[in-house]
């Protein structure tokens, strides 16, 4: 409909964001194995997510879509969290709604290392269980 404005604002220049080269490096916070398809597994069936070491709010909406193409994946989804030096409560959110929505599609969720900083904020928040987490 013309003459309606959006209701939210353009945000290019939010905190975070240093251009599109640098924000998508920086904000790259979940990745699959080296060399494959953002949908493609390994030949074993299994989905290897390693965790970047900085998951904040900044780097949430890139961590979503970096998770996004995994949750049909029905299969066994390995989550390395043994980087992560920085989590906050928004990034805490985007990896709890994954490992609800992979599960529900019959995934399997595995954590194959976990920082003491994910496992303390995790727990600090209620969320440890949730995810998953095991020290």
């Amino acid at each position: 409909m013309a003459g309606k404005k959006k209701s939210r604002p353009h945000r290019p220049g939010r905190r975070g964001d240093d251009g599109a080269t640098g924000a998508v490096r920086q904000a790259s916070t979940a990745t699959a194995a080296p060399g494959s398809g953002e949908s493609a597994a390994p030949p074993d069936g299994h989905v290897p997510i390693v965790l970047e070491p900085v998951i904040t709010i900044a780097e949430a909406a890139a961590l979503k879509s970096r998770l996004l193409p995994y949750v049909g994946h029905g299969g066994e989804i390995v989550m390395d969290g043994s980087r992560v030096e920085s989590v906050d409560s928004a990034a805490l959110q985007v990896l709890l709604a994954f490992v609800r929505s992979a599960r529900a599609h019959g995934a399997v969720i595995h954590w194959s290392g976990i920082s003491e900083t994910l496992l303390n904020t995790a727990q600090l928040l209620g969320l440890a269980r949730l995810l998953s987490l095991q020290s």
